[in-house]
């Protein structure tokens, strides 16, 4: 989200770019925003902005239990120039317990964007393929 002066000028950065919002909403009588972020380690919690003072505050902490129990894989970016010339962005995700210089089986997600791209987002799927998520979550 980006402050910009009606005169024109340079767009300002009011949230942090390691974050997607995916929901929010302006109180009309004073300076604050609820914003929910998704981020690679959170699927969603409810922020308080202050647009004068810039402050945030995380106001909820929703799956803290869940995330206690499981092993969430952090996304690391990266990019490739292809044989034609382009740039290539990929994503990897190690898997749970991961330790340098063993080898792991490797799943390849080719998808294409911009509809559901891929980026700084926590993502069920690849967690479950990187095999965190299942430590005594969903068994009876």
């Amino acid at each position: 989200m980006f402050k910009v002066a009606s005169s024109g000028g340079m767009p300002i950065p009011l949230t942090p770019e390691d974050k997607v919002v995916f929901g929010l909403s302006f109180h009309l009588d004073s300076d604050r925003v609820a914003i929910v972020y998704n981020e690679p380690a959170n699927m969603g919690d409810l922020y308080g902005l202050n647009l004068t003072s810039g402050t945030e505050e995380r106001l909820t902490a929703v799956n803290k239990d869940w995330y206690d129990e499981v092993e969430v894989s952090l996304p690391e970016q990266y990019s490739f120039v292809a044989d034609n010339g382009v740039t290539v962005e990929g994503w990897l995700l190690k898997p749970s317990g991961f330790q340098e210089g063993r080898k792991y089986p490797m799943v390849l997600q080719i998808h294409g964007g911009p509809h559901v791209a891929y980026g700084l987002t926590f993502n069920h799927e690849m967690q479950l393929c990187a095999g965190g998520l299942r430590s005594g979550w969903g068994q009876t």
